[in-house]
């Protein structure tokens, strides 16, 4: 007979996680008292909680203890001395000890885009706190040309915090969002929502980018926090790796010494139109016009604000983008070398 023993009481319409077993320690039990209860046990598995009219909740060990998650515990002192072990096979190896550090539950896995389809729904809605990490996401995701750039640098996130979040974080009033919901879950809370593309601006460039080069990205929660790779770290480092850290260091490179007037002064074209915005959708819900109207409600968010004019740039190979810009009302005007660009008079 075992020094401890283990008793699991649930509602059979409702079993616990094997993580949320409660464990508890009782000496050794008299024989008769033994073989009693493990026949009331057998037989009666399921009443003994109903007779107790009580629930178990993880790692409960006295009468009235509680925890954090789950309802209060009451243990029915009554029975818990003499009680035998009686538990799933497959949880036999489970200690009392292993109760004192409970594994906590994993977070619900994110919506993910394969789960979109053509009979999902789309809107537009203002940017919200929150929506950052997707933000990144999609940055990320669309950042080679609007195609994916994941892996393109050592973080991920660095095309995050330079093209889209600082915006947001300034201007969460020029920020807005495509969001997409599954038909099956139309009914659901809002929470089933996933970001899938964005238009974020600012009003005045010229003091956005002061902020930036003096705020933002020397923040060590920011730029700040990315690694710069060193000669040394490009002489060892071989193929795709090696790639990696010279783009990482030349972006990271470029970003730290920018200041306030980052575009050749033949090409700035802040005085006629000081706003600028990025914008980016996921290949899978483009098409539908959600791009044109993200560009609408940006326009009109600017105009309320006073701006006069708008300009974005894309690179000189896309040429989806310069197609698209087009279409919806932007010029194009003579841009430095690798960029192509956009105006608009608002």
């Amino acid at each position: 007979m075992p020094d401890y023993t283990c008793i699991v009481l649930y509602d059979p319409e409702d079993p616990p996680h094997p993580h949320s077993i409660s464990m508890i320690h009782t000496c050794s039990c008299p024989i008769v008292a033994y073989y009693i209860l493990m026949l009331i046990l057998h037989f009666h598995a399921y009443v003994i909680p109903i007779i107790a009219g009580l629930w178990v909740s993880p790692c409960g060990h006295h009468r009235g203890s509680q925890v954090e998650e789950g309802p209060t515990i009451f243990c029915p002192t009554a029975v818990v001395p003499l009680v035998p072990v009686l538990i799933d096979p497959d949880l036999h190896h489970l200690h009392p000890a292993a109760c004192e550090n409970p594994t906590p539950p994993l977070p619900e896995p994110s919506p993910q885009m394969s789960t979109l389809s053509t009979q999902s729904t789309y809107r537009v809605r203002p940017f919200l706190p929150g929506d950052e990490p997707r933000l990144s996401l999609i940055c990320c995701q669309t950042g080679a040309n609007g195609g994916d750039s994941t892996s393109h640098l050592l973080d991920d996130s660095v095309l995050g915090e330079i093209f889209v979040l600082p915006y947001a974080h300034r201007h969460p009033d020029l920020t807005f969002v495509v969001v997409a919901q599954s038909a099956q879950s139309e009914s659901a809370e809002a929470e089933a929502e996933v970001v899938v593309g964005y238009a974020c601006a600012t009003d005045d460039s010229d003091a956005f980018y002061t902020w930036y080069g003096e705020e933002w990205w020397p923040s060590p929660m920011h730029g700040g926090r990315f690694h710069r790779p060193t000669a040394e770290e490009l002489e060892r480092a071989e193929g795709a790796e090696r790639e990696r850290l010279v783009r990482q260091r030349e972006m990271l490179s470029f970003e730290d010494t920018k200041g306030p007037k980052p575009t050749p002064p033949e090409f700035d074209l802040t005085e006629q139109y000081p706003a600028h915005l990025h914008i980016n959708l996921l290949p899978e819900c483009r098409g539908r016009g959600l791009g044109r109207e993200l560009i609408e409600r940006l326009c009109e968010a600017l105009r309320r604000k006073g701006s006069r004019g708008v300009h974005l740039a894309a690179g000189d190979n896309n040429d989806d983008a310069a197609i698209f810009y087009t279409k919806i009302g932007f010029a194009e005007v003579p841009a430095e070398e690798g960029l192509r660009c956009f105006v608009k008079k608002l």
